[in-house]
């Protein structure tokens, strides 16, 4: 894993090379993988979006059943401070970093281009060869 100024100068600019792509390369799949998911979902600290990432994680638990286990590192760091400064939030996004490079897929939902975080977490995915689902809007807000 790259040191936390590695990441922020690999990643500061995630969200203009996801603008920039025409589609997620050749990880994303149609079906959601199985094994352990990551639930990538925008936070920015607000805890609206904490409970639409537990509202989104249940419906893919129950859907998926025993086939694959939702984990939201919204919940699960939920006892670290959101913290906006430079390094701080690198620290927070490393720590995402590393728990994702333990899942065997990942979901992106929400308005996820639009976070710098869920960005880094699907060029890292990009990047290391895990599997992408991207929800799909009509199933994010029907």
């Amino acid at each position: 894993m790259e040191t936390v100024l590695e990441l922020k100068k690999k990643y500061a600019n995630a969200i203009e090379r996801i603008a920039m792509a025409e589609k997620i390369p050749d990880t994303s799949k149609e079906i959601i993988p199985e094994g352990i998911l990551y639930l990538s979902h925008p936070f920015g600290g607000l805890k609206d979006n904490m409970v639409e990432a537990g509202q989104i994680a249940n419906r893919f638990q129950k859907e998926m059943g025993t086939k694959g286990t939702i984990i939201s590192p919204i919940h699960n760091f939920s006892w670290l401070a959101y913290r906006e400064e430079s390094n701080g939030y690198w620290e927070d996004i490393y720590h995402c970093l590393v728990l994702l490079s333990h899942c065997d897929g990942m979901i992106l939902s929400g308005d996820w281009k639009k976070s710098l975080g869920c960005c880094i977490e699907c060029l890292y995915c990009v990047e290391h060869d895990i599997p992408l689902y991207v929800e799909a809007k009509e199933k994010h807000h029907g």
